[in-house]
């Protein structure tokens, strides 16, 4: 009888798992809500651990993707010419650690090619993870950069603060 039951319940688990699965096919990358009030437009993501960046509508249907070629991946943004410009960690150790720190900055096309690399990560300066298209084409980065106490505070920092 115990055989019977566990057999019963076995059963309507696999049919459960399997018709969500049936369900679930509508939706082609990452998790939406599409709510009345819902920006009108598209979602640029980028996952965690993934070399690949996600251009979905507010279905969650695929309409671009990017591989990156790297799982260090941070941000990304979309220029209005359809161009991608993402920021990503160099591999190895680095000098200049720091929450986000990354290091590279790319440019890809619509369709995934690579048009230039800039990078910056040596003894001196890293880049942090964020940037700026600005409307012309060019790129504002932020950065670290390393000085000596004589040097930060010749530029204005306070000692008494740590």
């Amino acid at each position: 009888m115990k055989l019977a039951k566990f057999s019963i319940t076995a059963l309507l688990i696999f049919f459960t798992l399997g018709t969500y699965n049936i369900y679930a096919q509508n939706q082609t990358v990452g998790m939406f809500v599409n709510e009345e009030d819902s920006f009108n437009g598209y979602t640029l993501f980028t996952p965690m651990r993934s070399s690949t960046i996600y251009l979905i509508d507010n279905q969650g249907r695929k309409i671009n993707s990017w591989d990156t070629n790297s799982e260090k991946t941070i941000g990304a943004y979309l220029s209005e010419n359809g161009d991608l410009v993402v920021s990503k960690t160099p591999n190895g150790a680095s000098i200049i650690n720091g929450p986000i720190a990354t290091g590279i900055v790319e440019k890809y096309d619509w369709n995934g090619n690579l048009l230039w690399t800039f990078e910056l990560n040596n003894a001196e300066a890293r880049l942090h993870h964020d940037f700026e298209v600005l409307p012309n084409g060019n790129v504002l980065m932020v950065a670290w950069e390393i000085k000596t106490t004589a040097e930060a505070i010749a530029q204005g920092r306070d000692p008494s603060c740590q």
